[in-house]
């Protein structure tokens, strides 16, 4: 076990690597040769980031490391000459950035829908005129198109690119292998968390998530001419960036959603944690996070945060996940090739997300509510594998809790 003064130390200097670096040199310093060399050399890294992830772990799990994360945080957010600082776009590469000029439509419109890579997946190309484009939408549909089946809109996480990551990573299409559901999974999301921007940015265009997502899609979804033999109940969910979107706007439509899933996200966008996250969601495919509600005054700002106020999560099923960013040994070993930057940033994101979450609980509590369901697992960094293992069980529960309602509107039947 490390000693206190050399922990903070690494502490300090893992906290840094992960806002600054890229991929080290060190991860490259031998370039693999032919036989006994070539394993020789890859058994050397995988030692080296072994020993070095163990020492992740055993830095960020000292008693007091949320609290001081927070406070550096808040002192950020609060100082005038480090307010405007912010990390590197580490997922920039990985976004999805329009290449087309925008476009005036009188009306939202499916363009076509086309076979999509997957099982019962398509995609469907909406003209949205919020959006100003084409917004592509990834659908599974239900196993069996003949009956009636909810439907789930399911979010990515801050990438957001042209494939859905439940789609590329979060096994969606095993979970809902056997099942009568329709998933809905929009695409081309990055560094949004889903809500209507106040201004344009550079790089993201001036993004009308809430406004497509509520307005535009329901009734092209809900059309039976288009295909989808809609039941009429509508759940929502999604992972970090997509937690986030799906619980706030869960909370301003309860009219729209019968459930809410949020796995490992953040909920307020005036907590020094909630602040922290949705701002490096946006800087991390380089946009101006800004640019999201203009001035501080922006009555958006706190109508879509949760923690302020949940009343609208009152009357459906919730279930929020969170692990706590200790790490495993299953980390360890997930993380054993990659980038010397990636464990501590996602040990980093999941303190926040923990923090997050117990908000969001205290506060619907605070307000009288007890139906929500919360995982606090301990153990478990900011990473898909946690999501794709965690999600059956939360749709299992919202699923089934709304089925258990009386009549949409009613408090639950169950607790």
């Amino acid at each position: 076990m490390l000693s206190s003064h050399t922990s903070v130390a690494l502490l300090s200097a893992l906290s840094a690597t992960a806002l600054i670096m890229g991929t080290p040199a060190a991860a490259h310093a031998h370039t693999p040769q032919a036989g006994a060399s070539a394993q020789l050399s890859s058994t050397s890294s995988d030692t080296f980031m072994d020993t070095y992830n163990q020492l992740v772990g055993q830095a960020f799990a000292l008693p007091g490391v949320p609290s001081h994360l927070e406070n550096i945080y808040r002192f950020k957010q609060n100082s005038p000459l480090l307010s405007g600082l912010h990390a590197p776009g580490f997922f920039a590469s990985d976004a999805w950035y329009s290449t087309e000029a925008p476009q005036d439509y009188a009306q939202p419109r499916l363009v076509k829908i086309e076979k999509d890579t997957g099982l019962r997946v398509e995609r469907w190309f909406i003209e949205s005129p919020a959006m100003r484009r084409v917004v592509e939408v990834q659908i599974m549909r239900a196993v069996d198109s003949s009956k009636p089946a909810p439907m789930i809109y399911l979010f990515d996480g801050a990438t957001a690119p042209s494939r859905n990551g439940w789609l590329r990573r979060g096994n969606i299409e095993t979970t809902f292998a056997n099942e009568q559901v329709t998933a809905v999974m929009p695409t081309q999301a990055s560094g949004s968390s889903y809500l209507d921007w106040a201004e344009e940015d550079e790089l993201i265009g001036k993004p009308m998530w809430e406004t497509f997502l509520t307005q535009e899609l329901p009734p092209i979804l809900d059309d039976a001419a288009n295909g989808l033999n809609f039941n009429g109940k509508r759940f929502i969910g999604g992972l970090s960036m997509g937690a986030g979107g799906a619980i706030r706007l869960a909370n301003a439509h309860p009219e729209l959603f019968d459930g809410a899933i949020g796995l490992s996200g953040c909920y307020s966008n005036t907590t020094t944690m909630g602040r922290f996250m949705i701002e490096s969601i946006a800087n991390s495919v380089n946009a101006d996070h800004t640019k999201m509600f203009g001035t501080s005054d922006n009555p958006d700002r706190l109508r879509t945060d949760v923690v302020a106020n949940p009343e609208g999560l009152r009357k459906m099923p919730v279930y929020l996940f969170t692990a706590d960013g200790h790490v495993t040994p299953r980390d360890i070993e997930n993380y054993r090739h990659q980038s010397v930057k990636d464990l501590p940033g996602a040990v980093i994101l999941e303190l926040a997300t923990d923090k997050c979450t117990r908000e969001l609980d205290e506060s619907m509590k605070a307000h009288g509510m007890t139906h929500q369901k919360v995982v606090l697992q301990h153990g478990g960094v900011h990473d898909w594998p946690y999501y794709a293992e965690q999600f059956p069980f939360a749709w299992k529960h919202v699923s089934e809790q709304a089925d258990a309602w009386n009549t949409k509107g009613l408090e639950p039947l169950t607790r």
